[in-house]
């Protein structure tokens, strides 16, 4: 993939840097929307996982999700926060997450009634998060989202084809409008990025099966947390 660096601009150097771009500036860009680009995964795949607003005593054996409601990892006690925009608080942020097996990266809703602009902005901060974590040593699987057809222009461009992504399929299936756009993205995304592996949390169905089947894509399926707590209590 053709990518290019941030260009050195007043923005990028000479100014204050509210824009963040300090975060960044190492970060390879691609295609139309300048996106961050994300290169194959190599390390280890999740044996188990755990939300962000837990804090087990054995983080070492877990992968922290996002797969919440947004409010619950946004804002100024979440994710993009506490990595790009609170300078004081990036080391100790980086300290917490380190001590995980690995991420699974944010997923910043894609509401297709969210205006277009905003859907690209949560995009955007999916893939800087990404891409900036794994700068630093983490051990990052990109979770990948989209929305409508739309977003199909953008969502895709600049992820490595026959790598390891997440998908978070909870509370996207029961709904039938829901389920259309989520199967949609789902065919078109196994079809242009063709993963070696996808971690699956929520629910994993016969058509989702028969998708990947078909590419050879395998798959590390984790029901969602309720439904994990409903099985212990059998």
């Amino acid at each position: 993939m053709k990518t290019k660096m941030l260009k050195k601009t007043k923005v990028a150097n000479g100014f204050r840097d509210t824009f963040y771009f300090h975060r960044i500036k190492s970060l390879q860009l691609f295609g139309e929307f300048e996106l961050p680009y994300i290169g194959k995964y190599n390390g280890p795949l999740p044996e188990k996982l755990i939300n962000f607003l837990r804090n087990p005593s054995h983080p070492e054996y877990y992968f922290v999700h996002h797969y919440l409601y947004d409010y619950c990892f946004d804002g100024k006690n979440g994710i993009w926060y506490g990595c790009m925009e609170d300078s004081s608080r990036v080391e100790s942020y980086l300290k917490k997450m380190g001590k995980y097996a690995g991420v699974i990266s944010p997923d910043f809703s894609v509401y297709i009634d969210l205006p277009f602009a905003h859907q690209i902005w949560n995009i955007y901060r999916d893939r800087v998060t990404c891409a900036w974590l794994r700068t630093k040593g983490l051990n990052v699987i990109f979770n990948i989202r989209w929305g409508d057809y739309r977003t199909y222009r953008y969502v895709f461009s600049g992820i490595e084809k026959h790598s390891v992504l997440a998908v978070g399929s909870h509370g996207l299936i029961k709904n039938p409008e829901d389920r259309i756009i989520f199967m949609n993205g789902f065919k078109e995304m196994i079809k242009r990025l063709q993963p070696t592996k996808l971690i699956i949390y929520g629910p994993y169905t016969n058509a989702m099966k028969e998708i990947c089947e078909d590419v050879g894509t395998q798959v590390v399926h984790f029901d969602c947390e309720q439904i994990e707590a409903r099985k212990g209590q059998k």
